[in-house]
């Protein structure tokens, strides 16, 4: 990708331009459709049906959709079958396809087996602590790959604080200072620390520069070098080293306000003005940060490249449950609708936090004031309930709750679409074991985007739960799937079901683009202007005074993303002129997708597909034979560039396809990116059974391998299944 002078791209192939992700952090964070992908258990027509309308809802790339052939038939599997017929497929699959440098999320759809029995893993640890119980969750362990794949012990929390092995998720701000990089860094953690207890500060001062040095990501060493050396009375020392840290990302007035260590800088004016930079409120945790799977996430919460300081994850969720005591088939797919249509609606509502004297509300309690304290700031409503449920409440935008049974119908309430739950007891995410605990699925059937239940007893610790915060952080902006893993410390037993895409409170930017079909000739360009966007930057909407819940308005992109047929082909900054000219890309049909973020904590982003065609239309020919299917009269929102839609029947039992691509070695029918027929010619038939593609809106394209091993493809198709 090049840049001209005239501040506008020029994209003349595929991958020209090569990403380097150690840069801003704005570059790979944030979560839209382009991030995701989405798992399918091949043998499942529930699974295929599932993801078909998931897909179609969101608008998912082609390039994005995996299914698996060897899914295990079981609810509950082996952990190393678990790594070998799911995890490793998956991952092959995804470096196979070239997305591994931007996909953020791993959306499962139905019939995976939601729990793994981790024995295999902790059997050689002696007397292993009973808190780590030995199953996880499907998505909780996919979170966890980078452990999982080796199966450290780790991925359960042994070793760390409070359980804690899941470094994304935002804790208590005192959690900055601890060990940095792990066993890397131990030794000389450990001689500080000696320092700090002893009073020699001047030398703890002097060891905490010396540790930054090497560690220079770590602003948090630079803040407790100038705490040490405002303790040993070297005042300017300590004055410029909290400039440094504040420079290189500190950001919390609050936290040193009260940090006693600068009491004798209180009364200095290069202090008071340092401080004026600083966010004042108080929440008393971490900063927010967007996910980003390309960093690696150090033991105190900071991303960064070295693999080697800390761990990577993959955001993960469920879609939905139809086995066990799962949903229905209908009551799943229209959840997933539901959520889908919730994006940037910004409802008003509240948020309820139960509070009863069970064990399964008093253990979350303690977060409640925190939680409540940032839904104020953000102008949103955060209320505690003295009853199992909240009675009569028809404005549910939350709900955090401990109990082992409910019935919801009975309280009179209701969700607003877009709304997250979430429910502290035992076995609310045990699925393959019906009655006893309510499930975590009657919170989705009764309206909620999403929800989560544990897959063995838990004990009542907070570390496997989400924090109260987590509705906080949905309010202000955050993903479904963001929202849940800033706020589970330990997430290895959390099953996780719902949409990860949803977002009701996202201000992410949303430029005007032109999002039909385009045809180009061989030398034209896909140009883009977006002078007339009037979006703010994020400084001049934050200086609007008014609060998240008070506008709807978009924050202004900052960053822009160009990916090609699914895969990255650059990143830059955004411009008000952009022309992507195609000008080494084969004939035939293409997307081209752009995903714009801004520069808030989450980075919030929104992505836009243009389909095009390139070239000469008869390049390459798909066409229905069966002219008893008739045109259906639209296309679900989520599918561009459809050039037909045809409606049949599962009782139909077959479908046939017509291919021409002059002079190709090789075509083939393609379900997303699945390969349902092949034929070394250059045209033919194919008779597909329906019941091989699922139910619901299906998107079939033919694809030519010409003699020089590129390849053309058509416009797709959808078909519309129904049973």
């Amino acid at each position: 990708m090049n840049f001209d002078s005239n501040s506008i791209w020029f994209l003349g192939c595929l991958l020209v331009f090569s990403l380097a992700f150690g840069g801003s952090s704005t570059c790979s964070a944030g979560l839209t459709q382009t991030d995701v992908v989405v798992v399918v258990n091949g043998a499942s027509l529930n699974s295929r049906t599932i993801a078909n309308y998931y897909v179609a809802f969101r608008g998912i790339p082609a390039r994005n959709v995996v299914v698996l052939d060897q899914v295990p038939n079981s609810d509950v599997i082996p952990v190393n079958e678990f790594r070998e017929n799911i995890l490793k497929p998956l991952l092959e699959e995804i470096q196979r396809r070239k997305l591994a440098n931007h996909i953020q999320c791993v959306a499962y759809s139905a019939d995976f087996p939601t729990t793994m029995d981790l024995a295999a893993d902790l059997q050689l640890i002696e007397s292993l602590p009973i808190v780590f119980t030995k199953q996880g969750a499907i998505n909780g362990l996919t979170f966890l790959y980078s452990q999982v794949l080796t199966g450290s012990p780790t991925y359960v929390g042994l070793g760390f604080p409070d359980m804690a092995c899941n470094f994304y998720a935002r804790r208590v701000s005192d959690a900055y200072f601890t060990n940095p990089a792990g066993d890397l860094t131990r030794g000389k953690w450990e001689s500080i620390q000696s320092m700090q207890a002893g009073g020699q500060h001047k030398q703890a001062a002097a060891e905490l520069q010396a540790l930054y040095a090497e560690q220079p990501h770590q602003f948090p060493l630079l803040y407790l070098a100038a705490r040490e050396s405002a303790l040993g009375g070297l005042q300017e020392d300590a004055l410029e080293l909290l400039g440094s840290a504040i420079a290189a990302g500190w950001s919390d007035g609050s936290y040193l306000a009260k940090d006693e260590g600068f009491a004798s800088l209180r009364n200095n004016s290069q202090f008071q003005l340092l401080t004026l930079a600083l966010d004042q409120r108080d929440s008393g945790y971490q900063r927010l940060h967007g996910f980003e799977a390309s960093r690696t996430w150090t033991p105190n919460g900071l991303p960064v490249q070295d693999q080697q300081l800390g761990f990577r994850y993959l955001l993960s969720t469920v879609l939905g449950v139809t086995r066990g005591s799962g949903s229905t088939l209908g009551r799943t797919i229209e959840s997933l609708r539901r959520a889908s249509s919730a994006d940037f609606t910004h409802p008003s509502g509240t948020f309820y936090f139960t509070k009863t004297s069970d064990v399964r509300t008093t253990t979350r309690e303690p977060g409640f004031a925190s939680a409540i304290g940032g839904l104020k700031q953000l102008g949103f409503r955060g209320e505690i309930v003295t009853s199992v449920l909240p009675q009569g409440r028809n404005d549910i935008l939350g709900l955090q709750m401990g109990t082992p049974t409910f019935d919801f119908a009975s309280s009179g309430s209701a969700f607003l679409p877009g709304a997250i739950a979430d429910n502290l007891t035992s076995h609310g995410g045990i699925m393959h074991s019906p009655g006893g605990q309510t499930k975590l699925t009657k919170l989705i059937e009764a309206g909620a985007a999403g929800s989560s239940g544990t897959v063995v007893e838990p004990y009542a610790i907070q570390a496997k739960f989400p924090h109260p915060r987590m509705y906080a952080n949905y309010a202000q902006g955050a993903s479904l799937a963001e929202a849940f893993y800033l706020n589970v410390t330990s997430p290895y037993q959390l099953l996780i079901v719902g949409d990860p895409l949803c977002r009701p409170f996202s201000h992410a930017p949303a430029p005007t683009i032109d999002s039909t079909f385009r045809e180009l000739g061989t030398t034209a360009s896909l140009e883009f202007d977006f002078t007339g966007d009037d979006q703010l930057s994020l400084l001049d909407w934050q200086e609007t005074g008014l609060s998240n819940a008070d506008r709807q308005d978009p924050i202004a992109a900052t960053v822009v993303r160009i990916l090609l047929d699914g895969m990255l082909a650059g990143i830059g900054p955004m411009r008000t002129k952009l022309a992507v000219k195609p000008t080494q890309l084969t004939p035939g049909y293409h997307e081209l997708s752009m995903r714009f973020s801004c520069d808030d904590l989450l980075a919030q982003a929104n992505a836009t597909t243009i389909p095009f065609w390139i070239g000469p239309k008869d390049v390459i020919d798909l066409q229905v034979v069966d002219k008893q299917f008739n045109p259906a009269r639209e296309t679900l929102p989520g599918y561009l560039g459809i050039d037909e839609t045809i409606q049949c029947s599962l009782r139909d039992e077959a479908i046939r396809f017509a291919v021409k691509a002059d002079s190709a070695k090789s075509i083939e029918l393609l379900h997303d990116s699945e390969q349902i027929a092949f034929k070394e010619a250059d045209s033919g038939e194919f008779s597909i059974l329906l019941q091989q593609l699922g139910m619901g809106p299906v998107r079939v394209r033919a694809r030519a391998t010409l003699a020089d091993k590129s390849t053309v493809d058509s416009r797709p198709i959808l078909l519309e299944i129904t049973p």
